[in-house]
Parts: C-alpha cells; structure tokens; sequence
C-alpha cells in the first residue's frame, strides 16, 4: 500500500487540446514525488550518486484537469544492490486530511499515509504506475551500491 504522499497541483499548461492534462505530464508528478522523498527523508546526496530512471509504466484511469490537485502516493516495492522500484498512484484531493496552517510544509516534504484523512485503499487512483532507478557514481556513470541513508530512507516506505 502507498505509505508516501505529495499534492501536485495541475497547471494550466498540463491540459492538452483535448481539455485534460496530457500524459507525459504524469510522468513529471511521479518523478516529482519520488525525488522529492530522495532529497527530504533519504537526505541523498546528487553530488556523489545519482539516479537514472530505466523503467516507467503508467495506467491512465481517470483524466484529470486544470486545476484538479491529485494527491502523488508512492511506496518502495524492491530494493536492489543499486536499484530501486517503486509503485506509484494518484489520487483525488480527497483522501487529505483539513491540512490549513500546514501547507507550505506539506507540499515542500509530504506527507505519510497516517496523516490522510481516509486510507489509499478505499479510493479509485486516478492513475497507477511503477518506475525502476538505477544509481550510479556521477563520475562513472556506472552502478555503484546504495549508501545507507539512501536504503535506510527507502526502507520506511517499502511495502
């Protein structure tokens, strides 16, 4: 189940000329909130790994609109030596919790999944998808092991 959660708010220039955000943008709200669990609660360190996305896959359920905010949920599914995959979801603004006076907090670090209003499994994702990181050393461009605090991080949203 999702365990890590951030709002993404949908722009005016995610809609397509068919009225709804166009796919690729879906990719940008996975990358989006992967790399912003990387940076705040695995505290990764780009000067020295750095990681390429190998593998992505998503299911489109339900368009969304300018200006729906889908909620990005994500868990860890794999750990590899220096790979990681993850599944992630969107969902309807609904499953958050009244949030006012936490905002700026919640969209800059997210949120985890005991502090949504409702649980992830009661809700139709609007979208499902899943993405493989291979890390690498930046001087090498070559897989390197994963560091601690990067496994020790991604450990807490493994399901």
């Amino acid at each position: 189940s999702y365990k890590f959660f951030l709002p993404n708010p949908t722009r005016w220039m995610d809609n397509d000329q068919f009225g709804h955000v166009n796919n690729t943008v879906y990719y940008s709200y996975f990358d989006s909130v992967i790399n912003r669990y990387l940076i705040h609660h695995c505290h990764i360190n780009y000067d020295v790994i750095r990681g390429f996305m190998v593998q992505t896959q998503c299911e489109y359920r339900r368009p969304l609109q300018y200006p729906d905010v889908p909620v990005v949920g994500m868990f860890v599914r794999k750990i590899g030596r220096s790979s990681v995959t993850y599944n992630v979801g969107l969902f309807p603004s609904s499953v958050l919790k009244d949030v006012s006076g936490e905002v700026m907090k919640i969209m800059s670090e997210g949120l985890f999944a005991s502090e949504l209003t409702e649980g992830t499994e009661d809700v139709t994702a609007l979208a499902v998808g899943s993405c493989v990181h291979v890390f690498v050393d930046t001087q090498t461009n070559k897989p390197t092991p994963l560091p601690d605090n990067l496994k020790t991080g991604l450990q807490k949203i493994l399901s």
